[in-house]
């Protein structure tokens, strides 16, 4: 079924944090209705295969190129969709909100620190 701009429509969080359990309650359906939820969270996240080998490792064998080609394949996208979320976060929170923001790289450090002031 395809659905409306409308339909994924949040409202914009006050910038006193009031609606706060509202907004986030919101944004969590929305993003877990398009199976970005986990950008909120960080599960999901994926993991190199290089971490835990010994420094100027590279892949050599033949499943280690295709993890390896795999993992950047899916980090691609995963970066991509947390560029979504992170976007989507900044248009509905106040622009003073999102000035706290703007050195972040992760939409789930985005969340954590509007957690941290609103309340989990």
């Amino acid at each position: 079924m395809k659905h409306g701009d409308e339909f994924w429509k949040v409202p914009k969080l006050d910038a006193s944090g009031k609606d706060w359990p509202l907004w986030k309650g919101r944004l969590e359906l929305s993003l877990l209705a398009r199976g970005l939820a986990g950008h909120l969270t960080g599960n999901g996240m994926l993991i190199n295969p290089a971490v835990g080998k010994p420094a100027g490792w590279s892949p050599t064998l033949p499943t280690q190129l295709a993890d390896q080609t795999a993992y950047e394949t899916a980090i691609k996208k995963w970066n991509d969709n947390d560029v979504i979320v992170r976007q989507q976060i900044a248009v509905l929170i106040p622009d003073s909100l999102f000035i706290q923001l703007l050195s972040l790289p992760t939409a789930k450090e985005f969340f954590d620190i509007l957690k941290g002031q609103f309340g989990t």
